[in-house]
């Protein structure tokens, strides 16, 4: 979790990413959270990049299910950049495709396996500039 070495007073941060609060009150300080809010869901086809332009981006297929098949999937980031992608449908599944079976999708996955997203999965990537990928930290199907 972030930390923040405050003065004295109140202390929010606010950025495009989230919003971290932090209160200090003689001397102690409590973090209250870390909020990253999620774009607007974005409904995608086969030759569609995801646009990393949040910390947490929604996504569905547009009109049904779809394997990503865009190079890159994801555009290259900032170094340590992080990245949650949340799946918003279980009607229009997205699929990601690691780059051992898509060559150049950008993306580094947990043994080289594709990741189908439904309402509620998401997949934590962060992108490594010594690789050029992103790199999968963890998924959770729910």
């Amino acid at each position: 979790m972030p930390r923040i070495f405050p003065g004295t007073g109140a202390t929010s941060i606010t950025g495009s990413v989230g919003t971290l609060e932090q209160v200090t009150t003689n001397g102690s300080s409590t973090t209250k959270s870390l909020v990253f809010v999620p774009s607007a869901t974005q409904s995608l086809l086969a030759a569609n990049a995801i646009l990393a332009n949040a910390t947490t981006v929604r996504v569905q297929g547009s009109g049904g299910s779809v394997i990503l098949t865009s190079i890159p999937t994801i555009a290259d980031g900032s170094d340590g950049q992080f990245l949650i992608i949340l799946g918003a449908s279980d009607t229009n599944l997205v699929t990601i495709q690691d780059s051992a079976n898509l060559a150049g999708s950008n993306l580094q996955l947990s043994g080289g396996n594709d990741f189908t997203m439904g309402q509620g999965d998401t997949i934590t990537l962060m992108f490594d500039t010594n690789a050029a990928d992103w790199v999968e930290i963890s998924r959770s199907g729910n």
